[in-house]
């Protein structure tokens, strides 16, 4: 067996708990596990990386403050700092997460360096539903990825959106999302000290939910919903994560009355293993590409009510490992949550099955594939 050659990698991300961040910063550290020279660029160390191989090197692209402009001028900071470390380290692949502004700033950093180096791009969800379909955003994203080398979308429902809002012409293919680490599965033991840290017994029913809080998640129709469900059961609900919409969400639970019953404990580490103190996994997103955090709620073995949009149905088997429910409509979430509550065969069911389709999102499979894709690009 003839032995790869070593690739010098660069992968450029946005920073925070999102799912482009988590994905991209994971293959950054599988790839240098891997034996690969890794560069990963973000402005500000992405949450993860806090065990990064010693041939992973992270680069902080750092945004001058200026009064000339309305913000931060990220794309050319990040075309600046990628032309300058590849013209030193001389990459063999720029790998973009999300396509604004990364994409655009790393095919201006090829041409005005005149880099060698392959670009692939891979497109995670707003950067297709929101910002492409925007006049002033829709044109230089569409100019990158026609001069990229490779496009990938982490599911089928996206590169189809993909192909209709940029041009058919595009060779982009699916390369999913995988279960980022399987954490060990929580005991009966642990899963009752979790939750009696948060102030919850084993006997109460626990609705779950993790995420960066923006308004596509609709985490304000999660709070509906569990409103709903309060008015028949005695439950929790437990929202992980922080961003924009938080105090809103504190703010309504407040005004619904149910504020004693929801519970925002913030970010934590492997929230993937907190999100077993769950009995269902709430995901009511109006836009989803994917939804990671749902393999993450079936590694655990907790099912989910999720919204029938984007790539939600690649993941969920209505009926196996969770219910689907329409988007923006908190009344049929709430209803389709009360029917597994007043189920619990059928919810232990569930429970039970939903670890099986990990199999088809596991790392070392999308793991392959990438690296197969690069090496077809550079051979």
């Amino acid at each position: 067996m003839v032995e790869q050659k070593q690739l010098k990698i660069a992968i450029i991300c946005r920073a925070g708990m999102g799912g482009s961040s988590i994905m991209a910063t994971t293959l950054a550290m599988r790839l240098a596990e891997r034996g690969h020279l890794i560069h990963l660029f973000a402005t500000k160390s992405p949450f993860a990386l806090d065990k990064a191989p010693e041939n992973l090197t992270f680069v902080k692209i750092d945004l001058p403050a200026t009064e000339l402009l309305s913000g931060p001028p990220e794309t050319l900071a990040t075309t600046g700092t990628l032309e300058r470390f590849a013209r030193e380290h001389e990459f063999d692949i720029i790998h973009s997460h999300y396509a604004v502004p990364y994409a655009v700033s790393a095919e201006i950093a090829r041409q005005v360096g005149d880099l060698k180096c392959k670009l692939v791009i891979t497109l995670h969800g707003t950067d297709v539903s929101q910002l492409g379909r925007t006049p002033s955003m829709r044109p230089p994203i569409k100019w990158a990825l026609k001069n990229a080398d490779a496009i990938t979308a982490v599911s089928h429902n996206l590169r189809d959106m993909a192909l209709e809002t940029y041009g058919e012409e595009l060779n982009i293919q699916t390369i999913n999302n995988f279960l980022v680490e399987k954490l060990p599965k929580i005991t009966p033991e642990e899963r009752k000290e979790m939750r009696a840290s948060l102030g919850i017994s084993e006997a109460e029913n626990v609705l779950v939910h993790a995420s960066n809080f923006r308004t596509v998640k609709r985490t304000d129709d999660i709070i509906d919903a569990f409103y709903r469900v309060c008015r028949t059961h005695d439950a929790k609900l437990v929202m992980f994560g922080d961003g924009p919409q938080k105090k809103h969400c504190q703010y309504l639970a407040h005004y619904l009355g149910i504020s004693d019953k929801v519970i925002f404990p913030g970010k934590v580490k492997q929230c993937g293993r907190w999100l077993g103190i769950g009995d269902i996994n709430l995901l009511l997103s109006a836009e989803e590409s994917f939804g990671l955090v749902l393999l993450e709620g079936f590694a655990q073995n907790v099912p989910t009510v999720a919204t029938k949009v984007g790539g939600i149905p690649e993941v969920v088997i209505e009926g196996e490992n969770g219910l689907l429910c329409e988007a923006t409509n908190p009344i049929d979430a709430g209803r389709k949550i009360r029917c597994l509550l007043n189920n619990p065969p059928k919810l232990r069911e569930m429970k039970e099955n939903a670890p099986k389709i990990l199999e088809e999102f596991s790392e070392e499979a999308i793991m392959s594939q990438y690296e197969a894709l690069y090496y077809s690009l550079v051979d």
